[in-house]
């Protein structure tokens, strides 16, 4: 199900438009839920993201994620020097996820262009962020994690925060 918000703008956040819409929402989903009365499998949820990813390749989903974390700072959470940094982290460690649903194949096909046109000499799997309090790690990786799941629909993401 889509639900458009219209009439709202980042400059200003008009917060209760955006509640209005939510609650508008949630009884739409409600009432969707209580009609269908019966538990949809993670199988076919994820067959059904793949299908909605469909025309768009790697880079468009890397883009998209980079345009998600950007239209954060217009809307309220702007994000530190750090944070950036973080982001630019998390984004070269998951790039092989953002080609997940390309084909088989698909990240080894582009990985040496994938490299040249992000400026990056490697691609490493994981990310270590080892910084004191207040520099905004955890939510620094909610962030991330949110503009993830909305530029690629298909992924799972797990958090393991110790």
């Amino acid at each position: 199900m889509c639900v458009r918000v219209t009439q709202t703008s980042c400059a200003f956040c008009p917060w209760d438009t955006l509640y209005d819409a939510h609650t508008a929402l949630r009884k739409q989903q409600e009432s969707a839920e209580a009609a269908q009365s019966r538990f949809v499998p993670s199988l076919r949820r994820y067959f059904s993201a793949q299908v909605a990813s469909q025309g768009r390749n790697g880079f468009d989903r890397i883009e998209t994620c980079r345009q998600a974390l950007a239209a954060l700072d217009h809307c309220g959470w702007q994000r530190s020097f750090h944070q950036r940094q973080f982001h630019e982290a998390y984004i070269r460690a998951c790039s092989r996820v953002f080609f997940k649903t390309d084909g088989h194949g698909a990240f080894a096909r582009y990985q040496k262009q994938l490299l040249e046109l992000n400026g990056w000499d490697h691609i490493a799997q994981e990310v270590l962020v080892s910084t004191p309090r207040r520099f905004g790690k955890t939510v620094s990786i909610s962030m991330f994690a949110a503009a993830l799941i909305f530029s690629t629909p298909a992924v799972e993401c797990s958090i393991y925060s110790t």
